[in-house]
């Protein structure tokens, strides 16, 4: 039942006759104020527990509606005016939760999950205020230092993020660019890419992007759509208890429900792909609803029609992620999500027999790139009798990769073609998880969390290098296997008062491959001498494993011997420090400063005396084990990193927001030369700033969003080459000596995007157009010796790259 606090004060018509933007669309306009319905469960967050009786507010603009929860925590509030709008919920014994700037649209009910933090101290009144919540506070109530909750408005608001939850982070301070900005990888705090864990629903899923290394953690485009993505968790370090297999950053990533009482449906169309969304009940008579995503490639799309606007490169790929929630009035609440992608890449060389012109012998090239991934998993959260929940997990997770390249050589006169190298590989992985978590709540006070996660990793590698100029024949793997891993993690949150809060944990890894394992003792503490001001200090134990492919690389020389000489490597760790403090300047204004130290330790490093080759350097298996000076490997290096970041922001609010970062760090390594090294992703300073401004029209249904970005850090690092000692080899010559000694100039870009949304009665447009690096500025990748010309050249990353969206939901 719902009831107003106060009316709706009387609507009225505006008039526009025509309103057109970058001349793609024009809207006829002549209508009353619009509204739509605002509804949700509000619940216990300790113990999933529905709350009844609680008041929810919701506030537009001058109007102030609200209701009271059903017995199941169930709130419905009808005709509130579309644009953005503030919720409250109060209820005595908790602590009051607001949110703030939802954008509520025509044509889409606004659902939403409450949870309620029990209060220290209860009380038995009730005021109604617009107090303001902390917005970057994860959702994970076990997270105390380096956890950030982020929405998904902020994958499309910031200028270039491209709806992708890795590229929105690198806007974050201690986050950066892995060392190409036509990916999605990132660098957390001076660490390497493959540091990253990615979760699902709570649960570890192969890397979710399209385009991805083997082995590594991003790609070229994300796999996840902001259709079916909810509000989720980023981390950049002294992780809680329940995260194992990250040493870098965390993406705790979460599915919204879709609409279980209204069918919905969207379609977007852009630079990026065609994407169809839909949602809606299974029945008028069930609270179970349905959401799915699919997307096409727009170059796939125009591949297939015949034009091929990137010339010989011929990419094209597709993904579906989906969200069926299932609840029951018994046995709890089920899930069945999921995302599954496919990509290719391929690229040939053109030849033309009757083109003269070109050298007798001329060199063709080919290559073809396909990957596919498919996660599917299903959840399932049981309350326990009002004082907690058991939440399971189970999910399989495939992937395969192959890549195919040769190198001919064709005589243009007899057209006879000389093959002078092949390389086949085809790696296929399958990962079967099962995670179950109890979180219990003792009182106000206490709540432990504790669980375990048991995986069956599974394995069929195959890579074989031809050379018919040499007429070798080198096979890196030819295994089929299998490893399990085994987690069990217990946490602590203890509130000893009202200002003070400490958590206390272990988490423990062991690994059947190598059969090496790890205990990692972690604890927090937070102090809060006011409402203004947060102080916190961590410190934990890290671990995560190399890919199965380097611990068991099995390379068959000519003679047919097989061996594994990296089989009984340990995992590599990391102690996290972390003292930060987290000042509220007003109710939409902070700034915050963490200071950290990492030590990283049992890191694999080269077993050639001398070698300065550390696993620290790499994003992915495939560097890792045929780019150094050897495959072998010994669990004997070192690393650190050490830094401050700052950030000041401001929440959105008035219609703008706005951030600035700072970072200064630095990241190294060491070999047992002893001597320490600047790591490859050694930027040493980064800087953003970032901003917005949202302009509503005299139409109040139709706004104008002009969003900015600048990112300053330090380039990519590189080992010097040596321009004399390569000319005399022909052939490039690196001073080994020097890892990653040199450095190629600052790297710097601006972003820009422009919105139009326009709310209708029936429908829902909106045009986005993001450019990056509007500015066109030719950012340096990196260093490499030109045989031909017998000078050292340059490699430059992405130019201006305008990426443009319109969407409709109805």
């Amino acid at each position: 039942m719902t009831e107003n606090m106060t009316g709706i004060k009387t609507t009225f018509v505006q008039r526009i006759a025509l309103i057109t933007f970058f001349t793609i669309t024009s809207f006829n306009l002549a209508s009353a104020q619009l509204t739509q319905r605002v509804r949700g469960q509000v619940f216990d967050a300790g113990t999933k527990s529905p709350l009844a009786d609680a008041t929810v507010t919701v506030y537009s603009g001058d109007a102030m509606l609200g209701g009271l929860t059903d017995h199941q925590g169930y709130f419905s509030i009808d005709e509130v005016p579309v644009g953005r709008i503030g919720i409250t919920v109060q209820m005595v014994g908790y602590e009051d939760r607001a949110l703030s700037q939802i954008e509520l649209r025509s044509v889409k009910e606004l659902v939403v999950d409450i949870p309620m933090q029990e209060a220290f101290a209860k009380i038995n009144t009730t005021v109604i205020s617009r107090k303001k919540k902390n917005k970057a506070k994860a959702s994970n109530e076990m997270a105390t230092v380096s956890a950030r909750a982020f929405s998904v408005e902020e994958t499309s608001r910031y200028a270039a993020a491209a709806f992708d939850p890795a590229r929105m982070a690198q806007n974050f301070a201690g986050v950066t660019s892995g060392g190409d900005d036509l990916f999605n990888e990132i660098v957390v705090r001076g660490n390497s890419p493959k540091g990253v864990l990615w979760r699902l629903e709570g649960i570890e899923i192969a890397n979710p992007n399209h385009f991805a290394a083997g082995g590594g953690q991003g790609g070229a485009i994300s796999m996840l759509s902001s259709s079916t993505l909810g509000n989720s968790d980023f981390y950049t370090g002294a992780f809680p208890a329940e995260y194992g297999n990250a040493l870098s950053g965390v993406f705790d990533l979460k599915l919204r429900k879709g609409n279980n009482e209204k069918r919905e449906n969207s379609v977007m169309i852009g630079a990026l792909g065609i994407e169809l969304a839909t949602e809606g009940p299974f029945s008028k008579n069930y609270n179970g609803s349905y959401l799915i995503n699919y997307r096409y490639s727009t170059l796939g799309f125009l591949n297939v029609i015949g034009l091929s606007p990137t010339g010989d490169l011929l990419p094209s790929y597709q993904d579906v992620s989906y969200n069926f929630y299932l609840p029951t009035q018994r046995y709890g609440k089920f899930n069945v999500f999921g995302v599954m992608g496919h990509n290719v890449a391929e690229m040939y060389d053109d030849f033309d027999p009757q083109d003269t012109s070109q050298d007798a012998r001329w060199e063709y090239d080919g290559f073809s790139e396909v990957g596919f991934v498919n996660t599917i998993g299903i959840k399932h959260v049981l309350p326990i009798k009002s004082k907690g929940y058991i939440k399971t997990v189970a999910s399989h997770s495939h992937s395969t990769y192959t890549q195919y390249y040769e190198t001919l050589e064709i005589d243009t006169v007899t057209q006879k073609v000389f093959q002078f190298q092949e390389d086949d590989i085809e790696n296929i992985e399958s990962q079967w998880r099962l995670s179950s978590m109890l979180n219990y709540k003792f009182d106000s006070r206490n709540t432990v969390r504790t669980g375990v996660v048991l995986s069956e990793l599974d394995y069929n590698f195959k890579s074989t290098f031809h050379d018919y100029q040499e007429a070798t024949t080198f096979v890196a793997f030819n295994d089929s296997n299998a490893s399990y891993q085994y987690q069990a993690y217990a946490q602590w949150k203890h509130r000893l008062n009202t200002n003070l809060t400490t958590n206390i944990g272990a988490h423990f890894t062991g690994l059947t491959a190598t059969k090496a394992s790890s205990f990692e003792p972690r604890a927090s503490i937070t102090y809060a001498p006011n409402k203004k001001l947060n102080l916190t200090a961590s410190v934990g134990k890290h671990s995560r494993p190399e890919h199965l492919a380097l611990y068991l690389y099995s390379p068959t020389n000519n003679e047919g011997n097989i061996q594994r000489p990296n089989d009984r490597l340990e995992l590599t760790k990391a102690w996290h420090y972390v003292l930060g403090s987290d000042y509220r300047i007003n109710s939409n204004m902070r700034i915050k400063a963490e200071a950290y130290y990492q030590h990283l330790f049992d890191v694999p490093i080269s077993t050639v005396e001398g070698s300065t080759n550390s696993i620290l350097n790499t994003s992915n298996y495939w560097d890792a084990i045929f780019n150094g000076d050897t495959s072998h490997f010994q669990s004997a290096g070192t690393g650190r990193n050490v830094g401050i970041d700052i950030t000041l922001e401001r929440f959105f609010n008035k219609g703008y927001y706005y951030m600035a970062t700072a970072t200064l760090f630095n990241s190294s390594y060491q070999t047992k030369t002893g001597k320490w090294y600047d790591t490859k992703y050694n930027g040493r300073y980064q800087f953003n700033v970032l901003g917005g401004k949202e302009f509503t029209l005299r139409n109040k249904d139709r706004k104008i969003g002009i969003n900015g970005k600048v990112n300053v850090f330090g380039g990519n690092r590189y080992t010097p080459i040596l321009l004399e000692e390569s000319i005399a080899e022909g052939r490039t010559v690196r001073a080994i000596d020097q890892p990653y000694g040199a450095q190629v100039p600052m790297y710097y870009r601006f972003d820009i995007g422009i919105s139009y949304k326009a709310n209708l009665k029936n429908t829902t447009h909106t045009i986005l157009l993001d450019v990056q690096n509007a500015t066109s500025r030719q950012n340096i990748g990196g260093v490499y010796y030109n045989s031909k010309e017998e000078k050292l050249d340059s490699w430059t990353m992405t130019g201006l790259f305008p990426f443009f969206n319109y969407r409709v939901e109805f």
